[in-house]
């Protein structure tokens, strides 16, 4: 979801143990409810951040918007159910998504009365199904007075073409302009050559009339069912920011849970002092047909390690990753490596790259 996403930009290393192995244990949780997941536990939402504060002050929200926390809130429900499944196995996850209020009466409510963003259910109330109908009745009694005027031989000659047309939401027929005087009426649009004239005839202004106050009838019942919806909306406001919260959240560490499960990497144990032991370790951003694993141990019997190799034989990459899985497992991310892999917890990370040194391009430092 856009908010996940801007939660994962936002991902920044620890340096508190107990914070660490929290949000490792997290990502753990995660890749085993991944791998046990035939589908997608969690679906994509929307921000709905916006829209909560303008009816909290009064607006009154598009059906966009209103069928936004609709989405939000089903999401929410059906997320909550796919991870409770995993409560006698798991527990930090789980014990989130308990968090999530429910709400299904709402998401219900709302998907009762708006089918999409432009339309408004005959559903949502019996005076907008009845106005509808007395609106399409209106229509058919339009339609059926000027089929009968262009229908009629004495009027087809003053006619341009036997049509009806609509203009300014009024129900027209296209005139001859030599014939203006034949068909009694009001002008409301003409074509661009002045030939033709849009008239509403006499006969039909007063059922037009009626069609356009039925028609307002109608746009005013729908602004009370929006500000109806609205004002439930502001009612458990708190719980919907509250669940779109969880749900980001849940978001992030299941998309940690699918990384580790992508990159087979491997929870690393938190080691007491500055040391490390990785085994067959994995650059992440090299694809596993090239990548050369490597072992590295630092901090046991020794604290300074040379590096020594041919040109363009990986010494770069070696530091790097080194440097990389420090960096992912203070974030809370699991290593593409080896079981057996411990990492101690350090206050700071260095790099001095030289020359225009690049794996993304293949250039080593030498090469390049």
């Amino acid at each position: 979801s856009p908010l996940g996403k801007q939660m994962a930009r936002e991902l920044s290393p620890a340096s508190d143990r107990d914070e660490i192995e929290a949000m490792l244990a997290e990502t753990t949780e995660a890749e085993t409810i991944i791998a046990q997941s035939e589908k997608a536990v969690m679906d994509t939402f929307p921000d709905v951040s916006n829209p909560i504060r303008r009816a909290e002050i009064g607006a009154i929200l598009s059906p966009r918007e209103i069928l936004d926390i609709a989405r939000l809130l089903r999401t929410g429900n059906r997320v909550r159910d796919a991870l409770l499944v995993f409560e006698e196995d798991l527990s930090i996850i789980p014990n989130i998504a308990s968090s999530i209020s429910p709400n299904k009466w709402l998401y219900e409510e709302i998907y009762r009365c708006i089918e999409d963003e432009d339309n408004i259910a005959d559903r949502a109330s019996s005076e907008l199904a009845r106005l509808r109908r007395l609106i399409k009745r209106a229509h058919a009694n339009i339609r059926d007075r000027l089929d009968n005027i262009i229908q009629s031989p004495q009027h087809q000659r003053h006619l341009q073409e036997p049509i009806v047309t609509k203009r300014n939401d009024r129900y027209v027929i296209p005139v001859k302009q030599a014939s203006r005087a034949s068909i009694p009426g009001l002008i409301y649009d003409q074509s661009s050559s002045g030939a033709t004239l849009f008239i509403e005839p006499m006969a039909v202004v007063e059922a037009n009339n009626e069609l356009r106050e039925l028609m307002l009838d109608e746009e005013k019942e729908i602004e009370r069912i929006l500000s109806d919806l609205t004002n439930k909306i502001v009612a458990v406001s708190d719980d919907i920011v509250a669940n779109m919260s969880i749900l980001t959240r849940l978001d992030f560490i299941l998309a940690k849970g699918k990384l580790s499960v992508a990159q087979r990497a491997v929870c690393p144990r938190i080691v007491e002092g500055d040391r490390l032991n990785i085994k067959k370790g994995r650059h992440p951003l090299i694809s596993d047909h090239e990548v050369v694993p490597i072992s590295v141990e630092l901090g046991y019997d020794f604290n300074t390690l040379v590096i020594t190799g041919p040109n363009t034989g990986g010494k770069t990459v070696t530091l790097k990753t080194i440097g990389l899985f420090v960096l992912m497992t203070q974030s809370g991310l699991h290593l593409p490596a080896a079981y057996g892999t411990e990492m101690g917890i350090f206050s700071s990370v260095y790099a001095d790259i030289g020359d225009e040194q690049s794996i993304e391009q293949s250039l080593s430092t030498f090469s390049s």
